[in-house]
């Protein structure tokens, strides 16, 4: 239990940067099979101001090994894969992407063998129609600090969505349909 509670969550030190913040990862339905080794994030957020947080975009780079055990997972059992980048400071997640083509080479891996994912990432604006303009400003402000300024990410997690999951996910739906349409007979 305590090494899969470990191989869930790792924690490294930022590889050719300043950051020496840990910074905590998941790989969600893979923290049994992979460990991030290093990482390194890139973005053009200092040549950006906080008004154009849309405009930055950058990449996240990991190495990552494949652990020893048996694979529970095929690359045609991945149906979709994202990641987000957050901060403690934000309620909003830092900047987000796709992944589902990196995620599926990973699990062609051997036990002992080593991926770098080189992973493009978009920074969205924070602005909610709901907040005052001091808040929307804020809001803006921290998300563009912590994209500037070293020891200020958190955590990167991964969101895997596996074909299961979705079959899964359809039948709740269409049960959850069948008992309202249920409903409305009566």
């Amino acid at each position: 239990m305590l090494f899969s509670l470990a191989a869930a969550i790792v924690a490294l030190a930022s590889c050719g940067g300043k950051q020496t913040k840990k910074v905590q990862f998941s790989l969600d339905e893979l923290d049994d099979f992979f460990t991030v080794k290093s990482y390194t994030i890139e973005s053009n957020a200092k040549e950006k101001d906080l008004e154009h947080l849309e405009e930055i975009s950058g990449t996240l780079t990991l190495v990552v090994v494949r652990n020893e055990g048996e694979m529970k997972y095929k690359p045609s059992d991945i149906e979709d894969a994202s990641f987000t980048g957050d901060s403690s400071l934000s309620q909003y997640y830092l900047f987000g992407g796709e992944c589902k083509a990196a995620v599926k080479q990973l699990l062609k891996l051997k036990p002992g063998d080593s991926e770098t994912m080189i992973l493009n990432f978009k920074v969205s604006d924070p602005y909610s129609e709901y907040k005052s303009a001091e808040e929307n400003q804020k809001n803006r402000q921290i998300k563009y600090d912590a994209l500037t300024q070293n020891n200020l990410i958190d955590q990167i997690l991964f969101d895997i969505d596996t074909k299961q999951e979705a079959k899964e996910e359809a039948k709740e739906l269409l049960e959850l349909f069948s008992s309202i349409d249920d409903d409305d007979d009566d």
